[in-house]
């Protein structure tokens, strides 16, 4: 039997265990706010106990984009009114803006005399709320009823339509009238806008085409 003396096994010295970076000999690791999602020893089916291991839950993002102090919070710029000296009832159905951003075009309904009513489109400079001017149409087929505006893409065009399917043209930088027209097919247009190159302006709405039907009704005109 070999000697015990001569024959003895050599005993390797183990490595102490370290955290996947962190190397040996730094600072502790400070202890998490945050629990971890899995438990550090735990479970046979590797799923954290909801007493130890909860959630946070995480606060609401901060709203952004509405810079504080500026005219961004909704802080009031300008208030303009308009309303006919011969009545008290003046009603605005629709506004648009130019292409610009330099002026607002408001329309309605406005009463003339203390019988007659009339379209009333008023234009406002966006930065002081300055009138540039008012224009009024009385549709000779019946009352009018505004109920849409639209700019021309450049700018040099105001549409407005309504009751009747009236629609008028007005230039915007004075309010001088450019053109009306009617389509008598129709009974009320809705809303108003014109092409992107602008040589075209569409009106839509309804029209009843008999038998108590009331139909889509498209009119297209060049502008």
């Amino acid at each position: 039997m070999p000697s015990a003396s001569r024959h003895t096994r050599t005993v390797l010295s183990r490595t102490p265990l370290t955290m996947m970076g962190v190397p040996s000999g730094s600072a502790p690791i400070p202890t998490a706010v945050t629990p971890p999602v899995w438990p550090r020893s735990g479970s046979p089916t590797g799923v954290p106990s909801a007493s130890r291991h909860t959630r946070p839950v995480p606060s609401s993002p901060p709203i952004t984009g509405v810079p504080s102090g500026s005219a961004a919070t909704g802080a009031k710029l300008w208030v303009r009114r308009y309303s006919e000296p011969a009545g008290a009832l003046n009603v605005s159905t629709a506004i648009a803006v130019s292409p610009d951003g330099s002026t607002v075009f408001v329309t309605g309904w406005s009463r003339v005399t203390s019988s007659e009513w009339a379209d009333a489109t008023v234009a406002y400079l966006t930065a002081t709320g300055r009138r540039l001017w008012v224009q009024r149409y009385d549709e000779p087929a019946g009352e009018p009823y505004p109920a849409a505006i639209a700019v021309s893409p450049d700018g040099s065009k105001v549409f407005v339509t309504g009751g009747n399917y009236a629609t008028v043209a007005y230039r915007a930088a004075t309010g001088g009238l450019f053109w009306t027209a009617r389509y008598s097919g129709g009974t009320n247009a809705n809303a108003v806008v014109a092409s992107p190159d602008g040589s075209k302006v569409f009106v839509t709405g309804y029209g009843n085409v008999g038998g108590g039907q009331d139909t889509y009704t498209t009119v297209a005109y060049s502008s």
